[in-house]
């Protein structure tokens, strides 16, 4: 009976010390809310004091998941008209006026540089109906939201335009998406 009770108290402190760890763990990839790389200065009265390196970071930070978002709604948008080399689309999303000026309006928002002038050249092409880079421009955005992936690893190159979905698009994006499909 000794040795059940031993070997019972044993089992519960290692379960105990399983849980308190997986829960240190947990904390510690939880983001910090509280630190200052996340503080935002709302109202330029208030008395919030942040250093230039962590004003620098924070911005840097948010560009970078800027230049992300825009690529990835680029990405979705251009999925729905090409076909990948291995068939299978991460995601897709429908490619309308609506989307294509959110989308024009976020790049505005990131610093002045090539890859900016290669997003809105992207959208402008688009918004004029012309897809007739969208293979190269759905493999362009593919790669930087692929980047640090090693070589040769990232699947879902676009091959060729999806013809079938071309005529649909166009339609939706020259009817302003005020009409519903048929």
């Amino acid at each position: 009976m000794k040795k059940n009770v031993r070997n019972i108290i044993i089992v519960l402190g290692m379960i105990s010390i399983s849980i308190i760890g997986i829960g240190s763990y947990m904390i510690t990839l939880r983001p910090d809310t509280n630190s200052a790389s996340h503080i935002e200065i709302k109202n330029e009265t208030k008395n919030e004091v942040k250093t230039n390196s962590t004003i620098k970071e924070n911005d840097v930070s948010t560009k970078n998941n800027t230049r992300l978002e825009v690529a990835a709604s680029i990405h979705l948008m251009a999925n729905g008209l090409v076909v990948a080399e291995d068939n299978a689309k991460d995601g897709v999303k429908a490619m309308t006026q609506d989307e294509l000026n959110a989308t024009y309006k976020l790049i505005q928002t990131l610093p002045e540089g090539p890859e900016k002038t290669n997003f809105i050249e992207i959208i402008t092409r688009w918004k004029n109906c012309d897809f007739s880079q969208i293979v190269e421009d759905h493999n362009t955005v593919w790669k930087i939201l692929g980047e640090g992936q090693p070589e040769g690893s990232l699947k879902g190159r676009a091959i060729k335009i999806n013809e079938p979905a071309i005529k649909p698009t166009i339609n939706l994006i020259k009817r302003g998406d005020y009409l519903k499909d048929e």
